[in-house]
């Protein structure tokens, strides 16, 4: 049953002393999330007043203090940026500059290529461009790399090469 009459302090204490969420308190009330944060502010306490809970880097291990707002369930947390791309790294990677430019011409070959294809590197070498070794994406390159469902246009593992 909404109690909608409860005042601003027993809100204040839902929110700082139980940690419940906006959405949580707001659910107990019966009134909406956005009326909850209003009247917090209207009591001086701020969102950055509730709970704040100690994680892990995924990466390297550090303890992160973060508030609970910023924490999702199924993401891994990160303490820096470097921890989140050292985990994106393909250690197979060599860098090497024409590798791209090489890459599509040898697609070219074998597929009719738009300015918007990205060539992929199956092993992550730009200097092996066999055409076994390539696909073409439609611009997902960064989903493919993120084992989302990024769309192979091409693959040159298929082809039946003599």
């Amino acid at each position: 049953m909404p109690r909608y009459n409860i005042a601003d302090e027993e809100i204040a204490r839902l929110f700082t002393v139980e940690h419940l969420t906006y959405r949580q308190i707001a659910a107990q009330i019966g009134m909406s999330p956005t009326m909850v944060g209003k009247r917090l502010r209207r009591v001086g306490v701020s969102a950055s007043q509730g709970e704040h809970v100690k994680l892990c880097c995924a990466h390297c291990g550090i303890e992160i203090d973060r508030h609970r707002s910023r924490v999702r369930k199924a993401s891994k947390l990160f303490c820096n940026k470097e921890c989140y791309f050292a985990t994106r790294e393909n250690p197979a990677f060599v860098k090497w500059r024409d590798g791209g430019r090489v890459a599509r011409a040898v697609v070219a070959r074998y597929f009719e290529l738009e300015p918007d294809h990205v060539v992929h590197h199956h092993d992550g070498n730009p200097g092996n461009n066999e055409p076994r070794n390539l696909a073409v994406l439609a611009r997902e390159h960064s989903k493919y790399h993120h084992r989302a469902a990024g769309s192979i246009l091409w693959d040159g593992r298929k082809l039946q090469i003599q």
